[in-house]
């Protein structure tokens, strides 16, 4: 069976298009990982090899299948460490940036390939048969450890997610500047305004219903209920503090509640500063 790699190039961008959906609307984190994990272990890496070699002497489908394994992980390492420098790293986020690839990517090889008289494009062969030359055998071989790769992937994203999700449930919880910084001012002069943006992102496993509040000197200013996350969701808001009054060692104070409860979920965030005239 021969298929023409452009059209599982389509096929591919098709697939991440409705995972993006699938994680936009149904915010399922079982479904995200059963269905983000083997996408993420074989797409990026197909579609970056395609991109380098379109054409059909370029490389073997045996070589083609093992570099896509191979770049795939050096796709997925590399958009992990850039997210942890400018967003936050998760299967969502991974998701969203590596299907932003294997797009761009897939423009590329097309568009390669299009350079190509039509036979020498490149094809993707399979013989579905135990029978026949090595070379079938080994495309057989190849396709056995790719079916084990996904079934071992899902089961340990099961595993991370019905076992493990309990014990490392948790809220992160805190303030930030406009730009992303967290260093405050230490002094500010009467009538003054900052700015401190909140942040909230759920990663109990379920969807909470937050409750924040924020107090100068024990006495609260503005207080926003009703925050519902589902799990692995985000919330930020901006909080304008100013005061007339001046002295040292104010204390701004952020609490977050959970639910209906009276006692603070987490321990309270707090600015010491001095307000002067």
């Amino acid at each position: 069976m021969k298929i023409d790699l452009s059209k599982v190039l389509i096929g591919i961008n098709i697939l991440a298009l409705l995972l993006v959906l699938i994680v936009y609307f149904a915010p399922v984190q079982a479904l995200r990982i059963i269905l983000g994990i083997p996408f993420l272990l074989f797409s990026p890496g197909f579609v970056l090899a395609a991109a380098i070699s379109p054409q059909k002497n370029g490389i073997t489908n045996s070589e083609r299948i093992i570099l896509s394994f191979v770049l795939s992980i050096i796709v997925v390492s590399f958009t992990g460490l850039l997210l942890n420098y400018v967003w936050e790293i998760g299967l969502d986020s991974i998701l969203f940036s590596v299907s932003l690839f294997i797009i761009a990517a897939s423009v590329i090889a097309l568009w390669r390939q299009l350079m190509l008289p039509k036979n020498e494009r490149a094809v993707l062969e399979f013989n579905l048969t135990m029978t026949g030359n090595g070379s079938y055998r080994m495309d057989n071989l190849l396709s056995i450890i790719m079916l084990v790769v996904v079934v071992i992937a899902l089961v340990a994203g099961l595993y991370y997610t019905f076992a493990l999700k309990e014990g490392e449930s948790f809220t992160q919880f805190y303030i930030m500047r406009q730009d992303g910084g967290t260093d405050f001012p230490e002094v500010l002069r009467a009538g003054e305004q900052i700015s401190i943006f909140v942040v909230i992102v759920n990663h109990e496993g379920e969807d909470i219903n937050y409750r924040a509040e924020a107090q100068f000197n024990g006495e609260v200013f503005e207080e926003i209920n009703s925050i519902a996350l589902s799990d692995e969701q985000r919330w930020q808001d901006e909080i304008t503090f100013v005061s007339n009054t001046a002295g040292k060692d104010q204390c701004i104070e952020f609490l977050l509640f959970k639910d209906d409860e009276t006692e603070p979920y987490l321990d309270p965030l707090s600015l010491v500063i001095d307000i002067v005239e």
